[in-house]
């Protein structure tokens, strides 16, 4: 972090990257990327301790956890636990990774810690052997039962063959992002979820609501 060579891009082009890349931050140009790191140093500690603290917040723990069905990716949120039950991606997940050293991944066949379990950690990609239908992304130290279970399913939103799944409970601007108005299907993922989508902003020009499990084609931008 903060080691060797260095490139920024801002705005909505993309640029070809000019050396391997390790670490990555995303940032505000308008503000000072180091100011803009929370931080918890007292003033009193010396300056390579507030580095310290800044690095472990801003990086996180080498890679996140992964599941894969086919050529599609879902990466869960670390600390996490996951009801797949009426998602798209239950009983399809075949092969799951901690994604990094000390995060681990723990699935389910027939319920949050019922029927078959499996839990792969480190970065290795391994076979899952059952349908699952609950999953847990966590550190290696951290017990899955300490973990909050979200609401059943998660929306989702289909461009084609790619597949997005909105995290429940938050709203995403997808103005110069990949998806802008990109958008086909959409989905509450299951029942009690809904997914709502606006054409010119949040809550602004045409809206439209989808509920449930079923998947529903957009009628706008």
């Amino acid at each position: 972090y903060q080691e060797g060579a260095h490139q920024q891009v801002c705005g909505t082009d993309w640029r070809n990257t000019f050396f391997p890349i390790s670490h990555l931050c995303c940032t505000d140009p308008n503000s000072d990327a180091e100011n803009s790191f929370a931080t918890r140093s007292e003033e009193t500690q010396s300056q390579e301790a507030t580095a310290q603290v800044q690095i472990q917040q801003v990086v996180p723990a080498s890679g996140t956890c992964g599941a894969k069905a086919d050529d599609q990716l879902f990466s869960p949120e670390m600390g996490k636990c996951f009801d797949l039950t009426g998602n798209w991606w239950e009983n399809k997940i075949q092969l799951i990774t901690g994604g990094g050293a000390g995060v681990c991944v723990d699935v389910w066949e027939n319920g949050y810690q019922e029927g078959a379990h499996q839990q792969v950690c480190g970065t290795d990609w391994r076979n899952t052997f059952f349908p699952i239908s609950h999953l847990c992304c966590r550190e290696e130290n951290t017990a899955a039962a300490q973990l909050p279970i979200p609401a059943s399913g998660t929306c989702g939103a289909k461009v084609d063959d790619q597949l997005f799944s909105p995290e429940l409970g938050k709203c995403f601007d997808l103005i110069n992002n990949w998806w802008d108005n990109k958008i086909q299907t959409i989905s509450g993922g299951t029942a009690g979820v809904c997914v709502d989508v606006w054409e010119l902003g949040f809550q602004k020009g045409d809206h439209q609501r989808v509920c449930g499990s079923s998947w529903v084609d957009t009628s706008f931008p």
